[in-house]
């Protein structure tokens, strides 16, 4: 799941840098909804059959990569080890000349309005599904139908790719097409540079330890119009990247703010147990699998719509980073633990939307801060990034969580089939992951003003130059 994840990811950031958030962000939508989705067809059309949902998944699964790895490539422009192998100088400048037809190309936004507006379709039918079926019984027949518009639903994203030229992206001009760059773009590039993406060039007059990726921030400043309006980036190699203390300031915020996401994640019941004192229900886990569904889709929206704002600012008067949402989700973790601590268990499900939305927020956020930060190699910080979770799984969840309940447990007096329902059961690990969410979200911060800093450094230095 996990390499499927940085192949989708890496390859639309790639694909759609014009797009970045929006794009990013419905696909994040979807990986939220996936759950749901599969959820939904095995409780209305398999049942108790569980062996049958299981060998359906597997199929599904194996059609759909298997058709995947033959129709989604990265754009040629895109030259890794695998694509540089016995080519010429000539055949991979051909290719990179590509990246500046990509990067001025917009997805037509009708197309965008579509996947969104089916994405809103599925967030309310589970919503109202969710609840119903928990709460009511539903007979056989209502449960196939439930199943059927659930898949129906879900197919209705294929209405992106409509060949109706009212949803745009048809006119076939040469703005729309990645074609070949002309030669005046090619000579007017020879004055910007090349993207170190592809052949690493290294930007004159340029601070050693702080380069940008040229394109992009020549653009920023001079020809908004025809590039991406994108910030300056971090240019190097991983290893250059490693030795950078940002990159390693970004993946412990990760890991701090993930703490209280995977605490009330993974054990909203048992946490609501100790703090209402009442015994756990299906109607209640329902309840927060719909919220969670909402709140944390609603999230990835929110972040890739203020990308979409911050990319699209005039490109001589950015005042906002994409770096500004870094410091959000450790915040409202931060916030949401400081609530469950102090707010009454019948309350509880107001800290439990906060958690929901910023987890879909810091989905969102690790998914477009790689390429918006850095020129180079998305896809080895993404899968680190990604990977900070395993991390923050068998600390926070594992060791900090399971075992503090489980020693409290004992203390207490409760017995083996008991469940722990007094407060001081789980208040160690929310104050701790209050703590280091806090942690999080100052380490974000440092973040966003180093790069804040960097950028107004390099905007200087090529005024100077120009």
């Amino acid at each position: 799941a996990g390499l499927i994840d940085v192949v989708y990811i890496v390859t639309l950031a790639e694909t759609f840098p014009r797009n970045l958030g929006p794009v990013v962000a419905l696909a994040k939508v979807l990986t939220g909804l996936g759950s749901s989705v599969l959820a939904s067809i095995s409780v209305n059309l398999f049942g108790d059959n569980i062996s049958g949902f299981i060998y359906a998944i597997m199929a599904y699964s194996v059609v759909v990569c298997g058709v995947a790895a033959f129709v989604v490539v990265l754009p040629p422009y895109f030259i890794n080890g695998w694509r540089r192998r016995r080519k010429s100088a000539e055949q991979l400048a051909a290719m990179a000349a590509l990246e500046p037809a990509y990067r001025r190309k917009f997805v037509p936004v009708r197309r965008l309005g579509v996947g969104y507006f089916v994405a809103i379709l599925l967030l309310i039918f589970f919503t109202v599904q969710s609840p119903v079926v928990s709460y009511t019984k539903v007979s056989r027949g209502g449960s196939v139908a439930l199943g059927v518009i659930t898949i129906a639903l879900v197919l209705c994203f294929f209405l992106m790719l409509l060949p109706l030229p009212w949803l745009g992206g048809m006119e076939g001009s040469a703005d729309e097409e990645p074609v070949r760059a002309n030669e005046a773009e090619e000579e007017d590039g020879c004055g910007k540079g090349v993207d170190p993406a592809t052949t690493n060039a290294i930007v004159p007059n340029m601070p050693e330890k702080e380069r940008a990726a040229l394109p992009d921030g020549v653009t920023s400043v001079s020809d908004g119009a025809v590039e991406v309006p994108r910030d300056f980036r971090y240019d190097g190699t991983v290893w250059d990247n490693l030795k950078r203390l940002d990159i390693w300031l970004i993946f412990v915020a990760f890991m701090c703010q993930s703490a209280m996401g995977v605490i009330v994640v993974y054990n909203a019941s048992t946490i609501s147990v100790a703090l209402t004192g009442r015994k756990r229900s299906q109607q209640t886990s329902a309840l927060y699998t719909a919220f969670l569904g909402v709140s944390s889709s609603v999230g990835r929206m929110s972040m890739g719509m203020f990308e979409a704002f911050v990319q699209h600012q005039p490109p001589n008067n950015r005042r906002y980073m994409v770096t500004l949402a870094l410091p959000l989700s450790p915040l409202l973790a931060a916030i949401a633990g400081v609530l469950l601590l102090t707010l009454p268990g019948e309350a509880i499900l107001f800290p439990y939307i906060i958690v929901y939305f910023e987890e879909g927020v810091f989905a969102a956020v690790g998914a477009v801060m790689f390429p918006s930060l850095f020129a180079n190699d998305h896809a080895v910080y993404y899968n680190v990034g990604f990977l900070t979770a395993v991390f923050s799984v068998v600390g926070f969840n594992r060791f900090l969580f399971g075992y503090v309940v489980d020693a409290k447990h004992a203390s207490l007096g409760f017995g083996p089939k008991e469940e722990c329902s007094v407060p001081e059961c789980v208040r160690l690990p929310i104050i701790v992951a209050t703590c280091v969410a806090a942690v999080g979200a100052l380490l974000s911060l440092v973040v966003h003003i180093r790069y804040s800093r960097f950028v107004r450094e390099v905007r200087r230095e090529m005024e100077e130059m120009n």
